[in-house]
């Protein structure tokens, strides 16, 4: 199941384009982009609900989480706050993080 996650999460990080688009995408857009920021910030938060349920959340994996989602409610997104656009600083941030949890799962799931 480990492996399953992070190769969701290795997609969320390299599938998904950065390139900013022309228009305001809406949640039911099909463009694979991290404009779409809500949708794809959630789609990490699944997996790592995913890992979570599993048992493979340590006390270092639960800190790396818990700044992410702080990160997410300090920006307004967990809070349900309505409409808001993607700002460049908030996909670097989501990318930054999957940076490093990513290496940390594959030494952990090899265990």
């Amino acid at each position: 199941m480990a492996e399953e996650s992070i190769r969701v999460l290795k997609h969320l990080r390299d599938g998904y384009s950065e390139e900013e688009p022309d228009v305001v995408l809406h949640s039911d857009s099909q463009v694979a982009t991290k404009w779409r920021f809500p949708g794809w910030a959630q789609a990490i938060a699944n997996e790592l609900d995913l890992l979570e349920d599993g048992g493979y959340i340590n006390s270092h994996l639960r800190e790396m989480i818990d700044r992410y989602e702080s990160r997410l409610k300090g920006r307004g997104w967990k809070e349900g706050r309505g409409f808001k656009l993607a700002e460049r600083e908030d996909i670097d941030f989501a990318n930054a993080f999957l940076e490093e949890i990513i290496p940390y799962l594959e030494s952990r799931a090899l265990l």
